[in-house]
């Protein structure tokens, strides 16, 4: 099985940064900010945190997996319209304490061979629960579910062919002395995963994996969209490193974070902040690209975060992620999160 057919329209961005692959290179130690608290002082929480917001997400189709009988579409409803995929987040932390995130994301696909068509909810629910800025948001557990229908890699000849489906949890805990241990339930209708084939849904439980934390930056897959807010603006606009675990190969992994894009944006006017809109005041935001440090790195993603003396409606903007666009496999397209809305403690 190969890893990029994982996750080619399940959340892409939310199920793995891996949906690039490529060599381990190095990284170096990163320094994060709590920017998400307006009020912090020494680089610690001064107030418990507590946010959600909703992403709402788009397919912009691409030249790939598309001919006169076969091709990949939204799914509609009843009236013909287009239903979008939804991101949620819920973020909790406490003062000298940690930090849990909870993510859902479901992105409804349909798939049409000849004169047929299926519609199927692409599902990721992830947790995640860290530590604070002051140790380097270092994790301590993680947990993910997917349910993906991925396409096939060729030319299919009917409905059936045309997509295959993954189903399983995957749990990540930390030991604290710079080792991790991993188990993987297996539920995969063809019984394969991480090149292992099994007739039944037993866990599998990986060797551990060690992680120098002297050395380099290391963050859990499923906080990096959020760790991400705690960069400054400069290092946001020039070229930096952290590793991460990846499931599909079973070691930890280098991604290089690039500088894309930094400008002021009205693309947010109905996005709405404690159900007050964003309005027409422009945004200032940082974009930076996020895919694996090799000289093949696969497709990458785009992120845009508000930047440090940004404000809304007369406030900070805490850095807060506004943007993500995912490129997928096999040219398909490109899954575009946008902010919707966002609630918190002021």
């Amino acid at each position: 099985m190969k890893k990029k057919a994982l996750v080619a329209l399940a959340c892409a961005g939310i199920a793995s940064a891996f949906v690039l692959t490529s060599c381990t290179g190095s990284a170096e130690y990163l320094y994060y900010s709590p920017n998400w608290d307006p009020h912090y002082q020494n680089n610690e929480l001064t107030q418990p945190i507590h946010e959600e917001y909703e992403y709402e997400i788009k397919f912009y189709a691409g030249s790939g997996l598309n001919s006169n009988n076969y091709t990949v579409a939204y799914c509609t409803d009843e009236n013909e319209q287009n239903k979008f995929g939804k991101y949620f987040v819920e973020l909790d932390g406490t003062v000298n304490g940690t930090y849990t995130l909870v993510q859902d994301c479901t992105v409804p696909v349909t798939y049409f061979y000849g004169g047929e068509a299926i519609c199927l909810d692409n599902v990721v629910h992830s947790e995640v629960e860290f530590g604070m800025t002051s140790v380097g948001l270092r994790p301590i557990r993680s947990f993910k579910k997917l349910l993906s229908y991925s396409p096939t890699n060729g030319t299919p000849n009917s409905l059936d062919t045309f997509y295959r489906t993954f189903d399983y949890d995957i749990e990540i805990v930390y030991n604290g002395d710079a080792t991790a241990t991993e188990s993987i339930k297996i539920n995969d209708y063809e019984g394969t995963f991480l090149g292992y084939k099994t007739e039944t849904a037993e866990p599998y439980a990986s060797d551990w994996f060690g992680i120098d934390y002297a050395k380099y930056s290391y963050l859990d897959n499923e906080q990096l969209y959020f760790a991400f807010r705690g960069l400054s603006d400069s290092a946001m606009q020039s070229t930096s490193h952290v590793n991460s675990y990846d499931e599909s190969s079973n070691r930890v992994r280098t991604l290089i974070i690039s500088a894309a894009a930094q400008g002021n944006t009205t693309d947010f006017q109905n996005a709405t902040v404690n159900g007050v809109a964003i309005g027409e005041t422009p945004v200032a935001y940082n974009a930076i690209t996020l895919a694996v440090d090799s000289t093949n790195s696969g497709a990458s993603q785009e992120l845009w975060y508000a930047s440090q003396s940004a404000t809304i409606a007369g406030k900070s903007a805490r850095n807060l992620l506004l943007k993500i666009k995912t490129n997928i496999h096999y040219s398909i397209g490109t899954l575009e999160y946008n902010l919707k809305s966002v609630d918190w403690l002021d």
